[in-house]
């Protein structure tokens, strides 16, 4: 297929109407007026009954998965009603939010009834919070009423409170993050042996270069070990969060860790960025990717190819219900599995180079209190019973869907296989519905908690990726550092981040499938109109909020390992310490600086 096509049909998908980021209908309407020293005057509320029913309304993942209960009326929803609702008259209603489209839907609710929405909105995206906060969707949460109502979640989330304000208001309720080792990029290690390579019996040992990695991914493509249709490794069209860290500094200036470390736009215009595009044009021009790679916009038809049978490489989150491996091993019961190798980076003098990686941010899900919800202690006393039942919200009924297993260090819940009464689990062990609160189990000790993970997550005969994943990742786990998070919304990633988007995936496309000789001319020229499209006001934007942090004592203090001082990067690296950025040229660049001033 021609490029023009490929852009055609492109530009074809992006003119499907989206909503806007923010939160329609809050500015416009008054705050739920809230009776606090009424609400604080309650004695007990652990059993405290409201003399007249109230009506919460939670929010709830719909991630659509067949085979499963509607997310909105289960065993489950039914037993939070009579264990927490009955308890103190409340009913609880649950919100069927669609996984992909939430914040669409959460606008859509917000802009009608006051009624009808709900009493919590949730993202684990932090800047889609902020822009929730931003827009007026959440109200203050009453510290002290939050203690009393909510003791014990309390206490466990008090380690994450510096995440919890914006603009020095505490808006946030945010889910602890136990470390998990559940996704995985794994490779069809048959394949691999089929093609004339060896493979350690653990991944652990298992090292190689680059240039030996992208060896056996063009033998895979040339010797079809799964058919005609066989592709090497799996790919898709790519997303704002477009990962460069192999290519960045070890460690990166504090600077750059502000302006490009972002989920939410790609830092197309860095150097590190072009360095990663450089190596996906190889990979294509390499034939080891679908011809039609770019069609798939989700990552759903390369979860397709790798369940079919005709992909070596693919990433995903492990589970016990994993679609991936069970329709793998209906249509090729021999398959096997190996996590893909570790790529080494050695120097010209065979020393390894520390490539740090994405780390995820130290909390989970983060909620706000709705700014017309007029029971804030409800959501409160809600949160707590849930974080006081993680132990039956997470494995149900003991004897029933778990028993209780002695293992190394004490004694853990392991689910049973295969049940299908009335009581099982929804998708992922009730995830959706506990996810408020925490992301994960979270018993205590390393110890447990990965032999808890093998338990949870891996299907039979698969527990050693957990396993294998934990032991590399124990290691080096320390050179990885979160993205940068600003103490107020960035307003410029609203107005510009959706066309942004757009212009990335229309440019990627055409930059990894171009020939290498072509590429650095088509990236220096979507480089000018990427900046021109609005990523100039973003990087103006966040500089002068950078700056602003720094020279209040704003920033995190300590650094987090793998971030050092502009001043240190100065002196390690020379120049600013930063790595190059593309500038914006001529008129356009007078033009985003006047943007720049409007919007201050």
């Amino acid at each position: 297929m021609k490029m023009r096509k490929i852009l055609s049909l492109l530009l074809a998908a992006s003119a499907v109407a989206a909503s806007a980021a923010g939160i329609a209908g809050c500015a416009n309407r008054a705050p739920a007026v809230i009776d606090t020293e009424a609400i604080m005057s309650i004695d007990d509320p652990e059993n405290y009954v409201y003399p007249e029913q109230i009506t919460l309304r939670i929010p709830v993942y719909d991630r659509g998965q067949t085979g499963q209960a509607p997310v909105t009326d289960n065993y489950w929803t039914d037993y939070v009603q009579k264990e927490f609702g009955d308890k103190h008259n409340i009913k609880v209603e649950y919100i069927a939010i669609p996984r992909q489209g939430e914040v669409t839907k959460f606008n859509q609710l917000m802009a009608g009834k006051v009624s009808r929405q709900p009493d919590i909105l949730f993202h684990y995206d932090y800047p889609q919070c902020i822009t929730y906060a931003k827009s007026g969707a959440f109200q203050e949460i009453n510290e002290e009423m939050l203690a009393k109502f909510a003791p014990d979640y309390y206490e466990s989330t008090k380690d994450l409170d510096e995440y919890t304000y914006v603009n020095g208001e505490k808006v946030f309720l945010p889910g602890t993050r136990p470390r998990a080792y559940n996704f995985i990029t794994v490779i069809r290690k048959d394949w691999v042996e089929q093609c004339g390579f060896a493979v350690p019996d653990s991944s652990v040992n298992w090292e190689l270069s680059q240039d030996e990695y992208d060896n056996i991914l063009k033998t895979i493509s040339a010797k079809k070990p799964g058919g005609p249709n066989t592709i090497a490794l799996g790919f898709s069209l790519p997303n704002a969060n477009f990962g460069n860290n192999g290519y960045r500094n070890y460690p990166i200036s504090a600077h750059d860790w502000a302006l490009f470390a972002d989920l939410s736009v790609c830092s197309l215009p860095w150097e590190p960025t072009y360095e990663q595009i450089k190596y996906n044009n190889n990979l294509v021009n390499m034939g080891v990717v679908s011809n039609e790679w770019y069609l798939d916009k989700d990552g759903s038809t390369a979860r397709q190819n790798f369940s079919a049978g005709i992909q070596g490489v693919h990433g995903f989150y492990l589970t016990k219900e994993s679609a991936e491996i069970s329709a793998l091993l209906q249509n090729q019961p021999n398959a096997k599995l190996s996590l893909t190798p570790t790529i080494l980076n050695p120097d010209e003098n065979g020393n390894q180079i520390i490539k740090g990686a994405r780390a995820d941010n130290p909390f989970g899900l983060m909620s706000g209190i709705n700014v017309h919800c007029t029971h804030p202690e409800a959501v409160y006393m809600y949160f707590e019973w849930m974080y006081d039942n993680l132990l039956t919200m997470q494995n149900g009924l003991e004897g029933v869907t778990y028993n209780m297993q002695q293992v190394e260090g004490g004694e853990i819940p392991v689910l049973i296989d295969g049940y299908t009464g009335e009581e099982r689990l929804n998708y992922n062990a009730n995830k959706d519905m506990w996810c408020i609160v925490t992301e994960g189990r979270d018993y205590g000790s390393d110890q447990l908690n990965i032999q808890a993970q093998v338990y949870t997550y891996a299907p039979a005969g698969f527990e050693y990726l957990i396993e294998e994943n934990y032991e590399r990742i124990k290691d080096n786990d320390h050179y990885n550092y979160i993205d940068f998070l600003f103490d107020r919304s960035i307003d410029s990633l609203t107005d510009y981040g959706s066309t942004l988007l757009n212009d990335w995936q229309i440019m990627a496309t055409d930059m990894f499938n171009c020939a290498p000789a072509e590429l650095d001319a088509k990236y220096q020229k979507y480089c000018q109109q990427y900046l021109k499209d609005g990523y100039q006001v973003i990087l103006d934007e966040k500089e002068a909020a950078y700056e602003d942090m720094k020279a209040n004592g704003n920033l995190p203090d300590p650094l987090p390992e793998g971030i050092i001082s502009d001043e240190e990067a100065a002196q390690m690296y020379g120049g600013d310490g930063n790595q190059p950025c593309i500038q914006l040229e001529g008129a356009d660049a007078q033009a985003a600086e006047k943007e720049a001033e409007k919007d201050a």
